[in-house]
């Protein structure tokens, strides 16, 4: 079930990693709790990890921060992306791989040393495992980090071990109005609201009928548009105008066992307005102020206060009057802002 946040902060968005989290309070100053050794992800000046939140220092403020598996990006006001954490694979954006740096720790980390980032202007970041994907100023997307399976969607035909440590251009000439990283492979609605993904397709989750990876942007089957787009583990789910929400991948919804590979519709007739996918599991926020979850609930995932999966939502139990936004999600652990303040399940 959720527990409230430690602190009293008041906070405006909210988001989590494989083991960390972070959080803006409305002012846009930036704070993390979690794991803090090796892969550094909170950007304290020493690596020592925390169950409270310890205030990101920098003279900067966000306005919005995505958390990606060990790793955490925010933009600024001016929309320059900055990022800190673990850089093994590039993900960082700063031309170059290294990890944590106790020299550079005090400040986050510009995304990409200024001849790599300066030619761009974000509209919106989000942070995967291991790579890390924006919307530049007239709608085009440039990803950076590992690409193994193809989730940078430049196109490539080059397969390395390790991923590219500046942005490079997703293929296809599209404009986009919002993306989203999952493990291996990132989704985005254009400016139409029609889905397209790329990356790892392996169970279905790029929702085109096939069941194979891509190494540039593919069409999601059923010629809807979407509002809302959020990428979990090995699944993805988008939200309609109307509130409806439809997901495809590994074993989403429905009970469905195994995997889809072109959307299914969550039943239950809730009207959702957002949603965040994470390690195998998904919830969604409806017109009420209510999260619902479906999915993986081994460590208590769901928030229902038990720890049986499920493949219908499930109402997240709670003694929050009601929640007011949802935190992007990557593992096994999900926040949300209510009316009282952060909370986390998982």
């Amino acid at each position: 079930m959720p527990v409230t946040v430690a602190g009293g902060h008041s906070f405006a968005s909210v988001c989590s990693g494989f083991v960390h989290s972070c959080a803006l309070e409305p002012s846009g100053k930036a704070w993390c709790w979690g794991y803090n050794h090796d892969d550094n992800a909170i950007d304290e000046p020493d690596t020592t990890s925390t169950t409270t939140p310890v205030e990101v220092p920098s003279n900067l403020t966000f306005r919005s921060i995505t958390c990606g598996g060990y790793h955490t990006c925010a933009l600024d006001d001016g929309g320059q992306a900055w990022c800190w954490g673990s850089n093994g694979d590039g993900q960082l954006g700063t031309n170059g791989f290294y990890f944590y740096e106790p020299e550079a720790a005090a400040i986050p980390w510009l995304n990409g040393e200024p001849v790599a980032a300066a030619r761009h202007t974000f509209k919106a970041l989000s942070a995967g495992a291991l790579h890390t994907c924006g919307i530049a100023e007239f709608g085009t997307a440039v990803c950076w980090g590992r690409s193994y399976d193809g989730q940078l969607g430049d196109n490539s035909t080059f397969v390395s071990e390790y991923g590219s440590t500046e942005p490079v251009d997703v293929a296809g000439g599209h404009t986009f109005r919002s993306i989203a990283c999952g493990y291996s492979h990132t989704c985005a609605l254009d400016d139409s609201g029609k889905a397209w993904c790329w990356g790892d397709g392996s169970v279905g989750q790029l929702g085109n009928g096939a069941a194979v990876d891509s190494m540039l942007p593919v069409p999601v089957l059923g010629n809807r548009t979407y509002v809302v787009i959020e990428v979990g583990e090995a699944h993805t789910c988008a939200i309609t105008e109307a509130g409806a929400m439809w997901c495809w991948g590994r074993a989403v919804a429905n009970g469905q066992t195994g995997y889809i590979n072109e959307p299914a519709e969550v039943c239950g007739g809730h009207k959702f307005v957002a949603a965040s996918s994470a390690g195998g599991f998904t919830c969604a926020l409806d017109v009420a102020g209510d999260v619902w979850c479906f999915g993986r609930n081994w460590i208590g995932q769901l928030g229902n206060g038990g720890y049986r999966s499920s493949t219908l939502p499930v109402k997240v139990a709670s003694s929050h009057a009601s929640f007011l936004a949802l935190g992007q999600g990557t593992s096994n652990t999900l926040c949300a802002v209510s009316t009282k303040q952060a909370s986390s399940g998982g």
